[in-house]
């Protein structure tokens, strides 16, 4: 036989079951969640065969090669300096360009100006320290 008391008691113990699993879910949903690092949008971005990224960009009229790690982190060069060549579908060849160590020494840059407009075919070519074989090369697409 049930006691009118029993009833009660009961629902009490589910609502606060009910009330404990909503305070658990919000203290989860507060909790920050680390932000995997990402690649930046502009330019292209490409796979390197040793592992980690480099993304190609032209900065005021200036070809720039920044270095990325595998976890997409932000590095120094790993190159001492590279060459160039792009190439416009439209528009008059030039030769290829050398790519040189920015002042702090997180990437390469080109010293000669990129006319717009800035579509065309690219071709890179790292090279080995104190050296003029290739190290790394890429071709692709400017934009992408």
């Amino acid at each position: 036989m049930k006691t009118s008391n029993s009833r009660p008691h009961s629902s009490r113990i589910v609502f606060a079951m009910v009330i404990l699993s909503f305070a658990m879910s919000l203290t989860v949903a507060a909790a920050p969640v680390a932000a995997e690092p990402e690649l930046p949008k502009a330019g292209v971005n490409l796979s390197r065969p040793t592992g980690g990224w480099i993304n190609v960009e032209v900065v005021q009229h200036r070809f720039v090669v920044s270095f990325f790690d595998a976890k997409k982190q932000p590095m120094s060069t790993d190159r001492a300096r590279g060459l160039v060549r792009f190439y416009y579908t439209t528009k008059e060849n030039r030769p290829p360009t050398a790519l040189n160590p920015s002042e702090d020494g997180r990437t390469l840059v080109s010293p000669a100006r990129v006319l717009p407009p800035h579509v065309f075919h690219v071709h890179i070519v790292f090279l080995a320290e104190g050296s003029d074989e290739p190290v790394e090369s890429y071709n692709f697409r400017y934009p992408g």
